[in-house]
């Protein structure tokens, strides 16, 4: 048995004895790495000034001249700011279908406007398309398209801007014009205006209360005018609640008289129906 038992205890002695387990690891979980800070964009205007120059006019008025840049490229705008508690809105009639004189201004001197702008559309027979009263004479009719889609009416000596939906009512207007379509209502662009046909365009505008705008662009679609309209700050302090479309194309003319009775006309390239001007009150 002796034998036997030392061989056994050799054995044991040349027998490894197992590994120990390994510790749990000392490394901590890894910590997700934060994404570097990004501010919140502040929301920015579709439409930025590229220049603007600003021109006083009689009554407390002031002709803007500016020039923006957004997603149509560079529009230059003539604008007059003007508002209704010393200005009003006046549509001259003008029933000659050519002449070689100087139509606008002729017809800005004629009622001794601060500023004013080509009006409505006319027939290829040169009727009023949709109602003109003139001087308390109504002539045309009352028109309801998409395109004759609003009315300025003067009351009273009170200017609105009316949609055509809203009231067709036109007693006791002094003056009043339809035309279209509309651009601005409550604040926003009217959806469904062209987005592709660049043009001189010519436009009204007010801010619901006693503040106005008349005039024109070169060159932009209609909802791009629309869209400047309602860019914030673009007109600085006046809030664009409506907007107008009037006649545009080569029918697009623009007037203003400064302090000094310096005029800045562009009578535009075809003889219009009827004009709209800003006169005192």
């Amino acid at each position: 048995m002796r034998p036997l038992l030392l061989f056994c205890l050799f054995l044991a002695s040349c027998a490894h004895p197992p590994l120990p387990t390994p510790p749990p690891s000392l490394d901590p979980e890894p910590v997700p790495v934060p994404e570097p800070f990004q501010p919140t964009p502040e929301p920015t205007t579709s439409w930025r000034t590229l220049s603007e120059e600003v021109i006083p006019l009689p009554n407390h008025a002031s002709c803007l001249r500016l020039s923006v840049r957004g997603s149509e490229g560079e529009v230059a705008l003539s604008v007059v700011r003007f508002d209704s508690s010393s200005c009003t809105l006046r549509v001259i009639d003008q029933p000659q279908s050519w002449s070689f004189s100087d139509l606008l201004g002729d017809s800005m001197r004629s009622v001794k406007a601060i500023a004013g702008v080509n009006g409505g559309y006319f027939h290829p027979d040169f009727t009023p398309l949709g109602l003109m009263i003139a001087d308390g004479k109504r002539q045309g009719q009352f028109t309801r398209s998409s395109l004759v889609s609003g009315m300025i009416r003067v009351r009273g000596g009170e200017p609105a801007l009316i949609w055509n939906s809203e009231s067709p009512d036109t007693a006791n207007a002094s003056d009043l014009l339809q035309a279209g379509p509309r651009l601005v209502d409550a604040g926003q662009p009217v959806t469904g205006l062209n987005r592709t046909k660049l043009a001189a365009r010519t436009f009204i505008a007010t801010d619901s209360g006693s503040g106005w705008l008349i005039g024109t662009a070169h060159s932009t679609t209609l909802h791009g005018l629309a869209d400047l309209l309602t860019s914030p700050g673009l007109i600085s302090g006046l809030r664009i609640q409506r907007a107008l479309n009037l006649d545009g194309g080569r029918s697009t003319a623009f007037y203003a008289r400064t302090n000094d009775g310096r005029e800045i006309s562009h009578p535009g390239w075809s003889t219009v129906r009827n004009y709209l001007a800003v006169v005192p009150r």
